[in-house]
């Protein structure tokens, strides 16, 4: 089973993701702030981080090029989710430049995030279950 860190400091969009995930056969761990992501990642090991932009203490920016440089960590996909429009359209160019695996506007379409993370984790489409 592959396990996926939602870091996001908002407490229906966390538990939107858990639900989403754990009804598609993902285990799935959360964190409300960069520092408790990191203490997540060093526990779960989990294969796949989505990360909002704006989380407490650094930004989503920041923890994935914390992840990036932490060589244990190198293999983890790192997907940025960002609703902030004017960031739109340096957020390609800053990924690419920062080796985020892709970067999602919001919002989020679950059957099109379901879809995006089982083609990253090289998994066979499924059925979405909501």
């Amino acid at each position: 089973m592959y396990k996926i860190l939602v870091v996001d400091d908002n407490a229906e969009t966390l538990y939107i993701y858990t639900r989403l995930f754990s009804k598609n056969g993902y285990e799935i761990a959360i964190a409300r702030g960069g520092e408790e992501a990191l203490e997540q990642i060093i526990k779960s090991r989990p294969d796949l981080v989505i990360l909002d932009v704006m989380i407490p203490k650094f930004s989503g920016w920041e923890l994935a090029r914390i992840i990036r440089n932490t060589p244990e960590w190198k293999s983890i996909i790192i997907l940025i989710v960002s609703g902030a429009i004017a960031e739109r359209d340096g957020l390609k160019r800053f990924a690419l430049e920062n080796d985020v695996d892709e970067v999602i506007p919001k919002p989020i379409i679950p059957h099109a995030l379901i879809a995006k993370v089982k083609a990253h984790l090289k998994e066979p489409p499924a059925e979405l279950k909501a």
